[in-house]
C-alpha cells in the first residue's frame, strides 16, 4: 500500500493543512479582479490549461501570476482531468495568496492518485492520472523492481529525485501494472524492504503525513473522497512481517464518505488512530 509517508516521501509534497475551499459562484468582475483578465471560454466552470499558459507570462501581478500558476497545477499535477481542464472552484482557496500554503494541497494530490488507482482497477481507464511516477519510485524502493540514475543518492529528498533528469518516467499503463502484479506475485518477504526510508528522517514537510500513516483517514479531491486505512498495513507502519496486530473492522461510515457532514469530513480528514 502507497501510505501517506510514502507519498510525502516521494513527492516531497506536505499533506495535511486546512481543507481546500471552493466556490461555485464567481463572477466575470471577481475573475478579472483575481486573474488580470477574464477566460474566453468557460465551460462548466472549467478553463483550458492552455489558457492558463498563454496567460500566465502577461500577468500585471506577481499575485494574479500565483493564482494562474496553482490552477495550473491542480489541473496537471494535483488534481488534473481528462479533458486538459481545471474548474475555477479552487480560487477560493487563491484569493489570499498568503494563505495559499496552508491548504492541504498534497492531500488533494494523493486522493487523485487513489482515484485514478481506483478507476484503473475497475478497468474504467486505461492509463493512470495525477503522478502515475509515485508508483515506479514506490516499486523500485520497496521491491527493487525497477532501476534508478543515482543509487548513491538513498537519503535524498524528495526521493523522485533519485530518477531526474536523467530518466524520464513513462506513463503507468494497465499493462505495466499487470507486469508488476505478476512480479509480486514471486517475491518473498525476505525481498521486501520493510523501512525504505532510512535516512529521510525529519523533513518537516513529512511530518503529518508520518502521524497520519497508522490512523485511518479520509483524503479528497475533486473526484471524490477516499478512505486510508492504516491499520491495515501495519507491516509498512511498523517495519515488522507479519503483522503484529488484526485489523478491526471498517468503520461503518467509510462506505459512505459521499454522505458525511461537513463536521464528520473535517473529522475523518484530521485521521483518527483505531484502537
Amino acid at each position: 500500500m502507497l501510505t501517506p509517508y510514502d507519498f510525502s516521501i516521494i513527492i516531497g509534497l506536505r499533506l495535511g493543512g486546512e481543507r481546500i475551499l471552493v466556490s461555485d459562484s464567481f463572477t466575470s468582475t471577481e475573475l478579472k479582479k483575481l486573474l488580470g483578465v477574464v477566460p474566453s471560454r468557460i465551460r462548466s466552470n472549467n478553463i483550458h490549461l492552455s489558457w492558463l499558459c498563454e496567460n500566465i507570462p502577461h500577468c500585471e501581478t506577481t499575485a494574479k501570476g500565483a493564482r494562474m500558476f496553482m490552477l495550473l497545477f491542480v489541473g496537471t499535477f494535483l488534481c488534473p482531468d481528462l479533458g486538459s481542464t481545471v474548474n475555477l472552484r479552487y480560487l477560493e482557496s487563491l484569493k489570499r495568496v498568503g494563505k495559499i500554503q496552508n491548504y492541504d494541497w498534497g492531500g488533494m494530490a494523493y486522493a487523485t492518485l487513489m482515484h485514478f488507482m481506483t478507476q484503473l482497477s475497475r478497468l474504467s481507464l486505461s492509463s493512470l492520472g495525477g503522478a502515475p511516477f509515485v508508483w515506479q519510485v514506490w516499486m523500485y524502493e520497496y521491491f527493487g523492481v525497477g532501476h534508478v540514475t543515482r543509487e548513491e543518492a538513498t537519503s535524498i529528498f524528495p526521493r523522485f529525485l533519485r530518477w531526474l533528469p536523467q530518466y524520464h518516467f513513462s506513463v503507468t499503463s494497465r499493462r505495466s501494472l499487470e507486469i508488476w502484479h505478476l512480479v509480486i506475485n514471486n517475491l518473498t518477504a525476505d525481498d521486501m524492504s520493510l523501512d525504505p526510508w532510512v535516512g529521510c528522517e525529519g523533513y518537516v514537510e513529512c511530518e503529518r503525513a508520518l502521524e497520519l500513516n497508522g490512523c485511518q483517514a479520509l483524503f479528497e479531491c475533486g473526484h471524490g473522497r477516499y478512505w486510508y486505512l492504516g491499520d491495515r498495513v501495519s507491516s509498512q507502519v511498523h517495519h515488522v512481517y507479519p503483522p503484529t496486530t488484526i485489523p478491526v473492522p471498517p468503520c461503518p461510515s467509510i462506505p459512505l464518505a459521499d454522505f458525511l457532514t461537513d463536521k464528520e469530513i473535517a473529522h475523518a480528514l484530521m485521521g483518527f488512530v483505531v484502537p
